[in-house]
């Protein structure tokens, strides 16, 4: 008979770490999947994508998260400054 191997449960910046890993990797996570990969009730780990939202990290969806996309580096087109430009004036 085979025994369980136990491991040590991970600290939580670790896990949240471990969290954001997997979407950086994967582009998303799944709540159920994080729950029993990581052997945590889904409330922990609803918890841990509520807070890793709350600092920008991540955004939360139905059921998991996805990446943060970040803003775009360029100016918008010329175009688009125009009318924005006439809207403020």
């Amino acid at each position: 008979m085979k025994k369980a191997v136990q491991r040590a449960p991970m600290l939580i910046e670790e896990r949240r770490q471990h969290i954001l890993s997997l979407i950086q990797k994967q582009g998303r996570v799944l709540v159920d999947e994080l729950s029993e990969q990581l052997d945590l009730s889904k409330i922990t780990i609803r918890k841990d994508l509520d807070y890793l939202q709350s600092k920008e990290l991540l955004v939360r969806t139905h059921g998991g998260a996805l990446l943060l996309m970040p803003a775009p580096l360029s100016d918008p087109p010329m175009p688009t400054k125009r009318s924005c430009a006439t809207r403020t004036s």
